[in-house]
């Protein structure tokens, strides 16, 4: 439909300039037909520009559609990945937490007796030389 308007309009201006040739003697026939074309090319800018920018805000509006969709799943999809990463990155830890203390428990049951023997002459050498500090005190005392 839009193009029989263009073919029309060109046919139309065609006439009026072999008609503006032809009637040069005729200034106001001339202007006559100039408007009159005039007026139907902007009658015809209205509906075009109303079909064209009718058009663009669909478009607008489904692109903006599209652009909040995509950025959802996009959100959607990173936060699915960062709580992926976020508990077995926690798992992973407290993994190694365990085996650091299971390691520790290890190590401590390893030297425990080490550490018993350890704390038991330290016991009875203190025991011993406050024994020996009591005898000798008794000895003192008794020979004054």
């Amino acid at each position: 439909m839009l193009s029989l308007k263009k073919i029309a309009i060109t046919t139309a201006l065609m006439v009026v300039v072999s008609a503006g040739v032809a009637l040069a003697d005729n200034p106001s026939f001339l202007t006559a037909l100039v408007q009159n074309v005039t007026s139907k090319i902007t009658a015809l800018v209205s509906p075009n520009v109303q079909s064209a920018t009718g058009s663009l805000n669909d478009t607008t509006n489904q692109s903006e559609q599209d652009l909040q969709n995509y950025n959802n799943q996009y959100l959607q999809d990173v936060t699915n990945t960062l709580s992926q990463f976020t508990s077995n990155y926690a798992a992973q830890k407290q993994n190694d937490l365990r085996n650091q203390i299971q390691s520790y428990k290890s190590q401590m049951d390893s030297q425990k007796q080490q550490l018993i023997q350890n704390a038991e002459n330290s016991i009875q050498q203190q025991i011993d030389t406050q024994y020996n500090n009591n005898i000798n005190k008794i000895l003192s005392d008794l020979s004054k």
